[in-house]
């Protein structure tokens, strides 16, 4: 684990592509069936400007849908004309309507079109150029999908191709901290995308640039009382960058300002930093990855102790927004109360049967064991997600519940159960 004087925490979340398709192959429907498309969002969610998801799309909105014939001779494809898709708010239509007559198509689609240059098509992938604009707000989730059938009904799968890129703030007690002038460096912004074929995925160019963060108001501060990490995101500030490794020739950077001021007795004492800088390569984890969240938080609470920062990692999933259930925030750091807060995420998951992820905070400090002995009214995949004030408070939380139906990691300050088959 590497330490450094004064840095911060790096929490990062992570989710696999559930839900998404790259490619699907389908066999022949009845020939002669009009041709229609529907478009599907994975269970991820990304943002920029706005969150986009299933819901997201409006009256109005366009894709541009590419089709090839594949060829058993030279050349591999043969190119139909780009037609467009218009939404109507409930459904899409195109004009001149054409029939399947079951034969195998490669369509594919990417949304938005803003940025996107150098469309190349292949035997079974297609690839466009895409620069990640310097201005933060006119970043957008790019998504992307190829899709090869012979259906009528074509299903446009799309999936988010960006890594999403957020901050946050550990409060500690007796500490008042201000961070400010949060910015990302050296990150490549330019890169070939394909979609489907032998490589898909990024091909990131060498070209760099700096992405500044504009922490949602007040998040970016705390007053020295203890509580739950401050989340800086909000629905407007998340980066949408480029997926890439940083290897050990990279500059990538996280650079920021800081003020920290403590009381000890009656002297008010206070620290200040600019232009900190902490490399990403040099983080446990190195490497964005696309369709994954990121959060890194700023964590300066041994300072008072010993001024030493560590470097830590949480890996969660990154699901739509729908399956996450409502954060209870429990009354003390008590066994009591906590079953309290799994008992009514338990009658939630009854009624709203989407929810899979359910989050609890425990203010304070715990220093006696708390044994969980028996979790129901959850089903196999839910997870139980409890965040502590500390690692040490987290090392805390035990189950005697039989680990064929529940499992228990903790990674620093969060404890996360997970329900293998319902008790």
């Amino acid at each position: 684990m590497k330490r450094y004087l004064l840095g911060f925490a790096v929490f990062v979340l992570l989710s696999g592509v559930a839900g998404c398709k790259t490619e699907t192959t389908d066999s022949p429907d009845n020939g002669e069936d009009l041709l229609t498309f529907r478009t599907v969002l994975g269970k991820q969610t990304a943002t920029r400007a706005t969150e986009f998801n299933n819901t997201s799309w409006v009256n109005g909105n366009q894709l541009s849908v590419y089709a090839y014939l594949p060829n058993s001779t030279t050349p591999a494809y043969t190119a139909h004309n780009p037609f467009v898709l218009n939404y109507d708010g409930t459904a899409w239509s195109y004009a001149d309507p054409e029939t399947s007559h079951g034969i195998l198509v490669h369509y594919y689609s990417w949304y938005p079109s803003d940025y996107v240059t150098g469309n190349t098509p292949a035997a079974t992938s297609y690839s466009f150029g895409y620069t990640v604009p310097a201005d933060y707000t006119a970043q957008k989730d790019l998504i992307a999908v190829g899709v090869s059938t012979s259906l009528a009904a074509v299903p446009l799968e799309f999936k988010h191709t960006l890594s999403q890129i957020n901050f946050g703030l550990v409060q500690t007690f007796g500490l008042t901290i201000q961070v400010t002038n949060i910015r990302l460096t050296g990150v490549l912004n330019s890169g070939t995308y394909t979609i489907n074929g032998s490589a898909p995925g990024w091909a990131v160019a060498s070209s760099t640039q700096t992405y500044p963060y504009l922490p949602a108001t007040g998040t970016n501060i705390t007053d020295g009382t203890a509580g739950p990490p401050k989340d800086m995101k909000n629905a407007t500030n998340a980066l949408m960058l480029l997926p890439q490794s940083f290897g050990a020739s990279s500059a990538a950077a996280i650079v920021f300002d800081y003020a920290l001021s403590y009381n000890t007795s009656g002297t008010v004492t206070t620290k200040t930093g600019t232009g900190v800088t902490s490399l990403l390569r040099d983080f446990n984890i190195t490497s964005w990855e696309e369709g994954k969240r990121y959060l890194y938080q700023f964590d300066f609470s041994s300072f008072l102790t010993t001024g030493e920062i560590t470097f830590n990692v949480r890996i969660d999933p990154w699901v739509d927004a729908s399956t996450i259930a409502q954060t209870l925030q429990v009354a003390d750091a008590t066994l009591e109360h906590l079953v309290q807060a799994i008992d009514e995420h338990s009658a939630a998951n009854s009624t709203t049967t989407t929810l899979k992820v359910f989050p609890i905070n425990v203010p304070g400090t715990v220093s006696a064991d708390m044994t969980l002995t028996t979790i129901e009214g959850f089903d196999a995949g839910d997870q139980i997600r409890v965040e502590f004030v500390d690692a040490a408070s987290a090392a805390h939380l035990k189950s005697s519940v039989p680990t064929t139906n529940w499992t228990l990691a903790v990674s620093g300050r969060i404890a996360t159960l997970t329900c293998v088959a319902p008790m």
